[in-house]
């Protein structure tokens, strides 16, 4: 995340995409592809992006957003029409992004090809002119959402203005092939190159996000706070409850420690399938036994326990190293 590590605020990075924000802006909406910040309750910024498979064609992106862009009033890619004050945040963007502005009533945004991943990268924030009762109108495909709670004077915000352009300036986007950084909330690691995010769910007392590579499955998880979690049992015994994982299974390690760790507990087993399936895989001749590997710490200064599963499903076994490398890579910020 070099291209912001000069900007003054918070690092986020989240499956493929990463920018720096204010420490006042909020990740209102998290889904796979798509984060809208907020400031003060009010919608700042959304991104919503896309690793695209082939060659992009800039005109037929271009049609499209026209096409589902039309009903909102004023829509315009025209040079002419983008404000100035628009065109000269953009500017300040990556060279890696070849940028398309457009405008509306309710906002002024632009389509981005960012050429070294092939991806496509939609923004949007609120215009001068934005409309106080305007509300999201569905996720089509090709366009981003229209901006919620939107209101008449927050670009007119000179604080805002320095902010949006420090943000811009650091967006960029991950190569494929290569570990994915992901910093959001309250957690930071890497998820190795292959892995696809499947699911993530973000509470007070649990977050988790699931990731899969078509035979194995990553799983991380922040429970808060711990003392509350654990309810003064023995964390050995926590995990056997929670995991169903025998307590001889169950180990401490005394190497390896993460930060703001005094212990960790790792453990590993295999599951044998069910009757039903265990015919099935013998008729097809595959592996019959599924693979469950697991590490949990505290993170003591933060009061939160840290778990990260590695699952394989009944056919395959899952890299020791991949497990390894997250777990290690992965701490509460």
């Amino acid at each position: 995340m070099d291209a912001a590590s000069d900007i003054p605020g918070s690092p986020v990075a989240w499956n493929g995409i990463f920018l720096t924000v204010p420490d006042d802006w909020i990740p209102a909406i998290i889904d796979t592809r798509h984060i809208l910040f907020t400031r003060h309750n009010i919608a700042v910024l959304e991104c919503k992006w896309t690793a695209e498979s082939g060659p992009v064609s800039i005109p037929r992106k271009c049609r499209a957003l026209e096409k589902q862009m039309q009903r909102h009033e004023g829509f315009s890619l025209a040079s002419a029409d983008i404000p100035a004050r628009w065109n000269e945040m953009l500017q300040g963007m990556s060279s890696d992004f070849e940028v398309h502005p457009f405008t509306h009533a309710e906002a002024n945004g632009a389509f981005c090809l960012h050429r070294p991943s092939n991806s496509t990268l939609f923004i949007q924030c609120p215009n001068a002119d934005a409309r106080p009762d305007t509300q999201p109108d569905g996720q089509p495909d090709v366009r981003p959402e229209v901006l919620p709670d939107m209101q008449p004077d927050v670009q007119s915000d000179v604080c805002l203005d320095a902010q949006l352009r420090d943000v811009l300036r650091s967006i960029g986007m991950v190569m494929s092939g290569v570990p994915v950084p992901y910093a959001l909330n309250d957690l930071q690691f890497l998820a190795p190159a292959g892995y696809v995010l499947r699911n993530a769910e973000f509470k007070p007392g649990l977050s988790e996000i699931i990731f899969s590579d078509g035979q194995c499955e990553l799983c991380i998880r922040r429970f808060a706070p711990a003392n509350v979690v654990l309810q003064g049992q023995p964390f050995r015994v926590w995990i056997q409850e929670t995991m169903d994982t025998p307590l001889k299974d169950i180990r401490k390690e005394k190497t390896g420690l993460p930060t703001g760790a005094r212990k960790r507990y790792q453990w590993h087993r295999e599951v044998r399938p069910n009757l039903l399936q265990r015919l099935s895989l013998f008729s097809s001749g595959t592996r019959q036994t599924k693979t469950i590997r697991g590490t949990a710490w505290v993170e003591e200064h933060e009061n939160k326990l840290l778990m990260v599963t590695h699952e394989s499903s009944t056919t395959t076994t899952c890299n020791v190293e991949t497990f390894e490398s997250v777990w290690r890579s992965l701490r509460v910020r």
